[in-house]
């Protein structure tokens, strides 16, 4: 009885937080390789804008689980988390603008 419980209760949050823990380190290590090759920010932004695309996708995959299984549509779940990792995306450019 209680292994049911606890499968319950490790859906659908579980593995969210890593992948975006991995999505994350991804951008930042790409700026940090923008930064020690010397790009420009307009360059940087281009280079972002083609990194770490697998780990975004299964970012948005996991976090759409999550919106809709906390009752929001699933349609609704995909605009925010396209809103939401394009916010993250230029906030790592801005982040890198400051260097």
């Amino acid at each position: 009885m209680l292994m049911p419980l606890l499968l319950l209760a490790a859906t659908p949050m579980d593995g969210a937080d890593e992948r975006n823990a991995v999505l994350t380190n991804c951008l930042f290590a790409t700026a940090r390789a923008a930064h020690a090759s010397g790009q420009s920010t307009a360059d940087f932004a281009v280079t972002l804008s083609r990194s770490c695309l697998a780990e975004e996708a299964s970012a948005r995959r996991s976090a759409v689980s999550v919106l809709v299984g906390r009752g929001m549509s699933r349609t609704s779940a995909e605009m925010k988390m396209k809103e939401v990792l394009k916010f993250g995306r230029s906030a790592v450019v801005r982040a890198y603008s400051y260097h």
